[in-house]
Formats: C-alpha cells, structure tokens, sequence
C-alpha cells in the first residue's frame, strides 16, 4: 500500500474509531489495530517508537512505524516509514516488512523488519527487531496498545498533531 498523508489520516482517524470502541477495559473485535508505543533497541541504543496499526481483510496488516530519542538516550535521530505485513490471529503473530521512508534522518539510517507476537489480552506487541544486513545490530521491541509515546515525533510523521 503506498501511503500518502489522507492514508496515514485515514489510518489516525481508525486509531480514533478504537479508541471508542473500549468498553469497561475490554477491546472491541479487532485488538491489534491501533496505535502502540513502547521502545526498541538497535545500534543506536534504546529508541523510542510508536506504531500505528491497521489490519486488513485476510490478515493483512498496515503500519506507520515512528522512531525518536527515548529519555534514557536523548542523542537519538527522529524517523518514520510505512511497513506491512501479515498477522496470525491463532497464534498472534505478526511479521512486519518495510515499505518506504516518510522520513528518513540520515543515509546511515535503515528500516528494519518487526517480528514478534501481539498479545491482545495484555494488549501488547512484543518481539524481535531485525536489520538482515546485519541481524547483530538489532534485538528487542515492547510496546502497549494505547501507551503514551515517551517522546515527541517528528512533525512530518504527525501530521500535525492529528496522528500522534
């Protein structure tokens, strides 16, 4: 899917949709779609990131990934692309496969695939970042449905406020 800023706003504007849909703490059908936060950890050091989501029919999932400074590594580059991928609703997996830079810091920042298992009792999204380049320089991600962000995005990935 190629994104475009009405995309990404359609997506917000679905972000938006689920968050309504929560009801005494219990999600609505679809508990992977939505926006996640957390952190990661790749050569640069621990990283903040945030994660918009969108499953699609057949499994098929949409994301807007987000990178910043995380305030235990405040010298970190800001960043986002579009991945894509598929989800296993029986076992939770979910392999995500990047797309294309919104904004890419600097000719020595890469995209980096995501595989790991979403937890939609816990609401979590857990797992392995992977450069395949080099799969060393790479290890954990967490995030949390509906988290605060622990930094600010680049405004070119917010559209100006209306995603983050």
């Amino acid at each position: 899917m190629r994104w475009s800023l009405a995309s990404v706003a359609r997506l917000a504007i679905g972000v938006g949709a689920l968050g309504a849909a929560l009801v005494g703490g219990a999600l609505a059908a679809r508990p992977v779609s939505g926006r996640y936060a957390g952190e990661y950890t790749c050569a640069q050091g621990l990283t903040g990131m945030t994660l918009f989501m969108r499953m699609r029919e057949g499994g098929r999932a949409d994301a807007l990934v987000i990178f910043y400074a995380h305030p235990r590594n405040p010298g970190v580059a800001s960043g986002c692309y579009t991945s894509a991928g598929v989800y296993d609703a029986r076992s939770g997996h979910l392999h995500l496969t990047p797309r294309a830079w919104i904004v890419r810091p600097g000719p020595d920042w890469f995209m980096t695939e995501m595989d790991g298992r979403i937890d939609a009792a816990r609401g979590a999204f857990t797992g392995r970042e992977i450069y395949p380049p080099r799969p060393g320089d790479c290890s954990t991600f967490t995030l949390k449905l509906n988290a605060r962000p622990v930094g600010p995005a680049p405004k070119a990935c917010t559209l100006n406020g209306a995603v983050s």
